[in-house]
């Protein structure tokens, strides 16, 4: 069943993905779409990184907090 957690969620894509990736695909599509990257993740991993690692590798522009 669905998690009651959570009302929905909305995935942005182009194409049809297996939903393991659809999170990932959504964050490839937005970084695409986007001038600026506002980042506030603080640590090496996981999702948001791969996003905001994926923005440096297309060229974006990635505002990133102060270290």
């Amino acid at each position: 069943g669905v998690d009651s957690r959570f009302d929905a969620s909305v995935y942005l894509l182009e194409k049809r993905v297996p939903p393991l990736y659809a999170i990932i695909e959504t964050n490839k599509s937005l970084v695409r779409k986007a001038d600026y990257i506002f980042s506030g993740v603080v640590h090496d991993w996981g999702g948001a990184w791969t996003a905001v690692e994926y923005a440096k590798k297309q060229g974006k522009r990635v505002i990133e907090p102060l270290s």
